[in-house]
Protein backbone atom coordinates (compact mmCIF):
# COMPACT_ATOMS: atom_id res chain seq x y z
CA UNK A 1 0.00 0.00 0.00
CA UNK A 2 1.02 3.60 -0.60
CA UNK A 3 0.96 6.15 2.20
CA UNK A 4 -1.35 8.90 0.93
CA UNK A 5 0.40 11.47 3.10
CA UNK A 6 3.55 11.03 1.01
CA UNK A 7 1.84 12.15 -2.20
CA UNK A 8 2.61 15.61 -3.63
CA UNK A 9 0.30 18.19 -2.12
CA UNK A 10 -0.80 19.31 -5.60
CA UNK A 11 -2.58 16.01 -6.27
CA UNK A 12 -3.15 14.57 -2.80
CA UNK A 13 -6.56 16.20 -2.45
CA UNK A 14 -7.68 14.94 -5.86
CA UNK A 15 -6.57 11.39 -5.04
CA UNK A 16 -8.29 11.41 -1.66
CA UNK A 17 -11.53 12.61 -3.28
CA UNK A 18 -11.37 9.70 -5.70
CA UNK A 19 -10.65 6.93 -3.22
CA UNK A 20 -13.77 5.11 -2.07
CA UNK A 21 -14.26 3.98 1.54
CA UNK A 22 -13.14 0.44 0.68
CA UNK A 23 -10.41 1.33 -1.82
CA UNK A 24 -6.72 0.91 -1.11
CA UNK A 25 -4.02 2.81 -2.97
CA UNK A 26 -1.50 0.27 -4.29
CA UNK A 27 0.60 2.36 -6.67
CA UNK A 28 1.06 6.01 -7.54
CA UNK A 29 3.13 7.70 -10.22
CA UNK A 30 3.59 10.91 -12.19
CA UNK A 31 5.14 11.68 -15.59
CA UNK A 32 8.21 13.87 -15.88
CA UNK A 33 7.63 17.47 -16.85
CA UNK A 34 10.12 17.32 -19.74
CA UNK A 35 7.64 15.67 -22.07
CA UNK A 36 5.05 18.35 -21.41
CA UNK A 37 7.62 21.10 -21.92
CA UNK A 38 8.74 19.72 -25.27
CA UNK A 39 5.11 19.33 -26.26
CA UNK A 40 4.69 23.09 -25.83
CA UNK A 41 7.60 24.00 -28.13
CA UNK A 42 5.45 24.23 -31.33
CA UNK A 43 3.15 26.76 -29.64
CA UNK A 44 6.14 28.85 -28.53
CA UNK A 45 7.75 28.78 -31.97
CA UNK A 46 4.49 29.83 -33.60
CA UNK A 47 3.84 32.43 -30.91
CA UNK A 48 7.10 34.31 -31.53
CA UNK A 49 6.26 35.63 -35.04
CA UNK A 50 2.55 35.89 -34.15
CA UNK A 51 3.22 38.14 -31.16
CA UNK A 52 5.86 40.14 -33.01
CA UNK A 53 3.51 40.85 -35.90
CA UNK A 54 0.63 41.68 -33.54
CA UNK A 55 2.79 44.18 -31.67
CA UNK A 56 4.06 45.71 -34.91
CA UNK A 57 0.55 46.00 -36.36
CA UNK A 58 -0.85 47.55 -33.18
CA UNK A 59 1.98 50.02 -32.91
CA UNK A 60 1.66 50.86 -36.60
CA UNK A 61 -2.08 51.38 -36.27
CA UNK A 62 -1.31 53.88 -33.54
CA UNK A 63 0.94 55.78 -35.93
CA UNK A 64 4.10 54.41 -34.30
CA UNK A 65 3.50 56.50 -31.21
CA UNK A 66 1.69 56.23 -27.92
CA UNK A 67 -1.99 57.11 -28.50
CA UNK A 68 -3.19 60.37 -27.01
CA UNK A 69 -6.53 59.49 -25.47
CA UNK A 70 -7.13 63.11 -24.51
CA UNK A 71 -7.94 63.83 -28.16
CA UNK A 72 -11.55 62.73 -28.84
CA UNK A 73 -10.75 61.06 -32.17
CA UNK A 74 -12.65 57.80 -32.88
CA UNK A 75 -9.63 56.46 -34.82
CA UNK A 76 -7.52 56.45 -31.69
CA UNK A 77 -9.38 53.30 -30.63
CA UNK A 78 -8.45 51.46 -33.84
CA UNK A 79 -5.17 50.05 -32.39
CA UNK A 80 -7.19 48.34 -29.67
CA UNK A 81 -8.24 45.73 -32.25
CA UNK A 82 -4.71 44.35 -32.02
CA UNK A 83 -4.89 43.68 -28.27
CA UNK A 84 -6.73 40.32 -28.53
CA UNK A 85 -4.06 39.05 -30.93
CA UNK A 86 -1.32 40.22 -28.55
CA UNK A 87 -3.01 38.36 -25.69
CA UNK A 88 -3.23 35.20 -27.81
CA UNK A 89 0.47 35.52 -28.55
CA UNK A 90 1.29 35.94 -24.87
CA UNK A 91 -0.74 32.82 -24.17
CA UNK A 92 1.30 30.82 -26.70
CA UNK A 93 4.59 32.16 -25.37
CA UNK A 94 3.60 31.25 -21.82
CA UNK A 95 2.54 27.70 -22.77
CA UNK A 96 5.66 26.15 -21.10
CA UNK A 97 4.46 27.52 -17.76
CA UNK A 98 1.04 25.97 -18.29
CA UNK A 99 2.73 22.73 -19.36
CA UNK A 100 4.72 22.62 -16.12
CA UNK A 101 1.56 23.25 -14.13
CA UNK A 102 -0.26 20.47 -15.96
CA UNK A 103 2.62 18.04 -15.41
CA UNK A 104 2.61 18.71 -11.66
CA UNK A 105 -1.16 18.11 -11.56
CA UNK A 106 -1.14 14.95 -13.70
CA UNK A 107 -1.05 11.67 -11.82
CA UNK A 108 -1.68 7.97 -12.27
CA UNK A 109 -2.65 5.54 -9.55
CA UNK A 110 -3.86 2.00 -9.10
CA UNK A 111 -6.16 0.82 -6.33
CA UNK A 112 -7.44 -2.63 -5.47
CA UNK A 113 -10.39 -1.96 -7.81
CA UNK A 114 -9.31 0.19 -10.75
CA UNK A 115 -6.68 2.24 -12.53
CA UNK A 116 -7.12 6.02 -12.53
CA UNK A 117 -5.67 8.78 -14.72
CA UNK A 118 -5.83 12.34 -13.40
CA UNK A 119 -5.18 14.82 -16.19
CA UNK A 120 -4.22 18.13 -14.66
CA UNK A 121 -5.08 20.39 -17.58
CA UNK A 122 -7.03 23.63 -17.34
CA UNK A 123 -9.99 21.48 -16.39
CA UNK A 124 -8.92 18.50 -14.33
CA UNK A 125 -10.17 15.31 -15.97
CA UNK A 126 -10.33 12.00 -14.10
CA UNK A 127 -10.59 8.75 -16.04
CA UNK A 128 -11.27 5.45 -14.26
CA UNK A 129 -10.45 2.14 -15.94
CA UNK A 130 -12.00 -0.96 -14.43
CA UNK A 131 -10.23 -4.32 -14.81
CA UNK A 132 -12.69 -5.39 -17.48
CA UNK A 133 -11.66 -2.38 -19.56
CA UNK A 134 -7.90 -2.91 -19.41
CA UNK A 135 -7.90 -4.76 -22.74
CA UNK A 136 -4.48 -5.64 -24.08
CA UNK A 137 -1.98 -4.09 -21.68
CA UNK A 138 1.06 -2.90 -23.60
CA UNK A 139 4.29 -2.10 -21.78
CA UNK A 140 7.01 -0.01 -23.41
CA UNK A 141 10.33 0.20 -21.63
CA UNK A 142 13.41 2.33 -22.15
CA UNK A 143 16.96 1.81 -21.04
CA UNK A 144 16.48 4.47 -18.35
CA UNK A 145 14.04 2.16 -16.56
CA UNK A 146 11.04 4.38 -17.26
CA UNK A 147 8.30 3.49 -19.68
CA UNK A 148 4.64 3.60 -20.67
CA UNK A 149 1.60 1.44 -19.97
CA UNK A 150 -1.08 1.51 -22.66
CA UNK A 151 -4.56 0.13 -22.11
CA UNK A 152 -6.49 -1.58 -24.88
CA UNK A 153 -3.62 -1.38 -27.39
CA UNK A 154 -2.61 -4.01 -29.94
CA UNK A 155 -0.15 -6.61 -28.72
CA UNK A 156 3.41 -5.45 -29.27
CA UNK A 157 6.86 -6.59 -28.36
CA UNK A 158 8.98 -4.46 -26.10
CA UNK A 159 11.18 -1.87 -27.73
CA UNK A 160 14.30 -3.48 -29.19
CA UNK A 161 17.34 -3.64 -26.94
CA UNK A 162 19.96 -4.31 -29.57
CA UNK A 163 22.35 -1.62 -30.74
CA UNK A 164 21.22 -0.81 -34.28
CA UNK A 165 23.49 0.14 -37.14
CA UNK A 166 21.75 2.74 -39.26
CA UNK A 167 23.16 3.83 -42.61
CA UNK A 168 26.64 2.74 -41.67
CA UNK A 169 26.67 4.46 -38.28
CA UNK A 170 28.56 2.90 -35.41
CA UNK A 171 26.81 0.89 -32.72
CA UNK A 172 27.10 3.77 -30.25
CA UNK A 173 25.73 6.29 -32.75
CA UNK A 174 22.89 3.95 -33.58
CA UNK A 175 22.00 3.61 -29.91
CA UNK A 176 21.96 7.39 -29.49
CA UNK A 177 19.74 7.72 -32.55
CA UNK A 178 17.36 5.09 -31.23
CA UNK A 179 17.10 6.76 -27.81
CA UNK A 180 16.46 10.14 -29.39
CA UNK A 181 13.75 8.67 -31.64
CA UNK A 182 12.09 7.03 -28.64
CA UNK A 183 12.10 10.28 -26.65
CA UNK A 184 10.58 12.33 -29.45
CA UNK A 185 7.99 9.63 -30.12
CA UNK A 186 6.97 9.72 -26.46
CA UNK A 187 6.84 13.51 -26.34
CA UNK A 188 4.85 13.53 -29.58
CA UNK A 189 2.34 11.12 -28.05
CA UNK A 190 1.97 13.33 -24.96
CA UNK A 191 1.45 16.39 -27.15
CA UNK A 192 -0.85 14.44 -29.46
CA UNK A 193 -3.02 13.32 -26.56
CA UNK A 194 -3.40 16.95 -25.49
CA UNK A 195 -4.32 18.01 -29.03
CA UNK A 196 -6.81 15.16 -29.29
CA UNK A 197 -8.57 16.23 -26.11
CA UNK A 198 -8.74 19.83 -27.28
CA UNK A 199 -10.23 18.68 -30.57
CA UNK A 200 -12.89 16.69 -28.75
CA UNK A 201 -11.42 13.30 -29.61
CA UNK A 202 -10.78 10.53 -27.11
CA UNK A 203 -7.15 9.57 -26.69
CA UNK A 204 -6.34 5.97 -25.68
CA UNK A 205 -5.78 5.78 -21.90
CA UNK A 206 -2.16 5.36 -20.87
CA UNK A 207 0.29 5.83 -18.04
CA UNK A 208 3.01 7.87 -19.77
CA UNK A 209 6.67 8.04 -18.75
CA UNK A 210 6.40 6.28 -15.39
CA UNK A 211 8.95 4.51 -13.23
CA UNK A 212 8.97 0.70 -12.96
CA UNK A 213 6.43 0.00 -15.73
CA UNK A 214 6.97 -3.76 -15.34
CA UNK A 215 5.88 -3.61 -11.71
CA UNK A 216 2.77 -1.65 -12.69
CA UNK A 217 1.95 -4.10 -15.47
CA UNK A 218 2.16 -7.03 -13.05
CA UNK A 219 -0.13 -5.24 -10.63
CA UNK A 220 -2.69 -4.55 -13.37
CA UNK A 221 -2.59 -8.11 -14.69
CA UNK A 222 -3.09 -9.52 -11.21
CA UNK A 223 -6.10 -7.25 -10.78
CA UNK A 224 -7.53 -8.37 -14.12
CA UNK A 225 -6.92 -12.02 -13.23
CA UNK A 226 -4.67 -12.57 -16.25
CA UNK A 227 -2.27 -15.48 -16.32
CA UNK A 228 1.29 -15.09 -17.51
Amino acid sequence: MVDVSLLPSEVREAVLRELGPDEQLRWFGQPRSLGFLLGSIPAVLFGIPWTGFALFWTYGAAGFKIPDFSDPDPMMFFPLFGLPFILIGIGMLSSPLWALRRASRTAYFVTNKRAVIIDGGSRRTIQSILPGGFGDIVRRERSSGRGDILFGGPAQADLPREDPVINGMSSEQGEQTRRMAEKFARYAQIAGSTAARRAGRTAPPAFMDIENPRQVEELLRQMAGSSW
